[in-house]
């Protein structure tokens, strides 16, 4: 899958932006506050219903317009995809290839995305619903079944929720057999992504920051010495006392340690960063492997915290990645990209213009 063109209006501070794209490389360089991340934070947008921001999708609104509009030409195989997408104060409507959207999940599918900016440390140091987001969204783009599974899970735990708020021990107790079996298939699928990752993460890790003992450690959300269906039986009084349940993937995490200690407290910013980064291209590396989805990169601000030395070998391994990437840039001196075909643009006050 590719990304082939793209159009965006009253995004943010982007005039009316229509570009014809490099299928490996596109470099986007630009003064601050120009609108090089906004044009990332668009694309991400069509592939993600949001945005990597921590803002409503009404303040990505451009100021005094009514709303913005999003479209994209995507290559899957020999046949090339339109989607489009529409935000205004009163909702967004999808379409794709001229048929109206109703769920974003339908589409997701399409824009495999793996972002990585100055807020990328956040992964290590924020709490464990950002990291079990970011391996759920992975092992959606590699499991076909996922999905499927990870829906399963939830409506049980909805449904045993209300019976523990509603103080009802029996219905509670019925849900628990449904809510299991979709917990330990959630489990095993996660899992079992992390082991694949596992081998491209820690070569990122011995090879960028070798001094260090960088491991991760996940946790399922349950004690694994007990089977959950004991564990929920024997914790059912307490939730009922709380009102939800205690147990369960909605409970897990993933922490990354540096000599078994957090590493939230041990690396400084930078070493976050990469940290992030080499989870980041793992999971592009195992979702190009596995057939089904080309992967794409938006790599905003790359020399942000990180020193030459690291960020040419960060640079390196991008480009050797089966994905399609958008970097950006203050210049087009910063990021050497010698010996890889690319497509470079030049944004300024939010008009972009393409670069020979």
């Amino acid at each position: 899958m590719t990304l082939v063109h793209i159009e965006v209006e009253a995004f943010r501070n982007l005039r009316r932006v229509t570009l014809t794209l490099d299928p490996h490389v596109n470099l986007i360089y630009g003064d601050n506050a120009s609108g090089k991340t906004s044009l990332l934070e668009s694309i991400h947008v069509l592939a993600r219903g949001r945005s990597f921001t921590r803002v409503r999708s009404d303040q990505l609104i451009g100021r005094g317009k009514h709303g913005f509009v999003l479209g994209a030409r995507i290559k899957v195989g020999s046949h090339v995809a339109w989607l489009g997408m529409e935000r205004t104060r009163g909702g967004t409507r999808v379409r794709l290839d001229g048929r109206a959207v109703e769920t974003l999940s339908e589409i997701a599918w399409l824009l495999p995305i793996h972002t990585i900016n100055t807020e990328s440390h956040r992964l290590v140091v924020s709490g464990p619903k950002e990291r079990r987001s970011a391996l759920d969204w992975g092992v959606f783009h590699v499991e076909q079944n996922y999905q499927d599974c990870w829906r399963r899970f939830y409506q049980a735990l909805r449904q045993r929720n209300a019976a523990l708020q509603a103080r009802d021990s029996r219905l509670a107790m019925a849900w628990e057999p449904d809510l299991v079996t979709g917990a330990e298939a959630v489990d095993t699928s996660r899992r079992g992504y992390l082991d694949t990752l596992w081998p491209a993460w820690h070569g990122f890790m011995t090879d960028w920051l070798p001094e260090l003992d960088l491991r991760w450690v996940f946790y399922s959300g349950w004690p694994q010495e007990s089977a959950l269906r004991e564990i929920l039986a024997q914790a059912r009084p307490r939730e009922i006392e709380r009102g939800h349940t205690i147990y369960g993937p909605h409970r897990g995490d993933l922490r990354f340690t540096v000599d078994g200690v957090d590493a939230g407290q041990r690396l400084s910013r930078g070493q976050q960063k990469l940290v992030v980064i080499a989870f980041r291209l793992a999971q592009a590396a195992v979702t190009a492997r596995s057939g089904r989805q080309r992967p794409i990169l938006l790599v905003d601000d790359l020399a942000a915290e990180l020193d030459l030395g690291r960020r040419e070998r960060v640079l390196g391994a991008l480009l050797l990645m089966d994905a399609q990437v958008f970097l950006t840039a203050l210049t087009r001196e910063d990021l050497r990209l010698t010996g890889c075909a690319h497509q470079v643009f030049h944004v300024e006050q939010g008009t972009y213009c393409k670069m020979v």
